[in-house]
This record gives structure tokens, C-alpha cells and sequence, in this order.
């Protein structure tokens, strides 16, 4: 059994001050994160720094094959899609992307399919992504979390998430950390009895 646990944080349009309130709550809890955003092929983004600037974990932009590390924040860099198997990340050079960036879809679509631990949280956003990704990962087993519409600058990615019926909770940003932790122990509870049997 994998001891990575994996949150895939994905979100467009208005997504940003969604993104610093996440950080602003989250804790060194034993867990990855992985930042899957719609932005233009060449633009040079902030990010790294504006995130910095909300957490206490180490935040890196993402290179192919590099290995998935707890309590980091890997970014996805702009001229790339990202993809994940066996805890490393790979990048694929980003095409033309008929009917809008699916960059968050590609991402859970991979992550679905690696065994593990598995959480995907959708934050403000114009669009579908993430929507085909979240029911594939809750069919493997993984948790989804959605912000709520109400409290989005655009939320058809929210909506259109929740719209699968697959969601598990739908709530503000700043408390989705909080959920998350409580799903982390009870995962690192049910890890416990394979460390004691040196299993893991």
C-alpha cells in the first residue's frame, strides 16, 4: 500500500485567491500537492511566489520525472500537461486543445490509475475540466472535494463537478484543509497495522 497521499488542486478563472485561502490552512500534514491551472502556453506566471507567500511547504514548478516528495506543492509548468505513474511526475508538450485546456482532466485521468492514496479538489473555474477526471478518480476510490458555486468569481467548473454527483464535499476553501487532514489519519490509522507487521 502507497503512503503518498496525492491532492490534485485544479481550477481556471478566479481561482487564484480560492488557491491562497487552501494554503493559508494547510498544515505539514504528510501530504503532496499538485496544482493543475488553465494559463496561457508561453505566459510567465508568479505563482510560486504568491503561493510562497501562504504556506510553509516547499513550492516547486514541476520537471519531467521528478519524484513526488510529502508536503511539497509541485506546479505545473505552462508549456506543459502533466501526468503521474508510479510517484514521478511526467510532463507532455501541450497541443492544440480542441474545446478549451483540459489540464486538469489529463492530470486526474493518470492519477486514477496509480495505486495510492487520491484527492481532488476543484476550485473556481469557466468550463468542464476536471469533471470527467473526478468521476474517474471517485470510481478508483478517491475523495472530491468542490468549492462552493456561491463562493466562486466563476464557478461552471465547481458546477459542473458536482453535476457528476460524484463530489463528496462542497464547502469553502479555507475548510477543505481541515477535511483533508481528518481523511489523511484515517488513512495513516489504516497504515499503521501493516508498519507494526513491516508490510509497508
Amino acid at each position: 500500500m502507497k503512503e503518498i497521499i496525492i491532492v490534485a488542486l485544479g481550477f481556471s478563472a478566479g481561482g487564484l485567491n480560492p488557491l491562497k485561502k487552501f494554503f493559508n490552512a494547510v498544515l505539514h500534514d504528510h501530504v503532496s500537492y499538485i496544482i493543475l491551472r488553465h494559463i496561457p502556453k508561453g505566459y510567465q506566471s508568479a505563482l510560486q511566489e504568491i503561493l510562497q507567500r501562504h504556506s510553509k511547504l516547499t513550492i516547486v514548478e514541476a520537471t519531467d520525472g521528478m519524484k513526488i516528495k510529502k508536503d511539497v506543492v509541485y506546479i505545473t509548468p505552462p508549456f506543459a500537461h502533466m501526468t503521474v505513474r508510479n510517484e514521478t511526475l511526467y510532463l507532455h508538450t501541450r497541443r492544440l486543445e480542441p474545446g478549451g485546456n483540459w489540464a486538469v482532466d489529463i492530470f486526474l485521468n493518470s492519477l486514477a490509475e496509480t495505486d495510492g492514496n487520491r484527492i481532488a479538489v476543484i476550485l473556481s473555474g469557466a468550463g468542464s475540466d476536471g469533471s470527467k477526471g473526478i468521476v474517474k478518480l471517485k470510481s478508483a476510490g478517491g475523495l472530491v472535494l468542490v468549492q462552493t458555486p456561491e463562493s466562486c468569481e466563476h464557478a461552471s467548473m465547481p458546477e459542473n463537478a458536482i453535476a457528476t454527483g460524484t463530489v463528496d464535499y462542497i464547502t469553502e476553501p479555507g475548510k477543505m484543509p481541515e477535511i483533508i487532514q481528518q481523511h489523511v489519519e484515517t488513512i495513516m490509522d489504516t497504515l499503521q497495522p501493516f508498519k507494526n507487521n513491516g508490510t509497508v
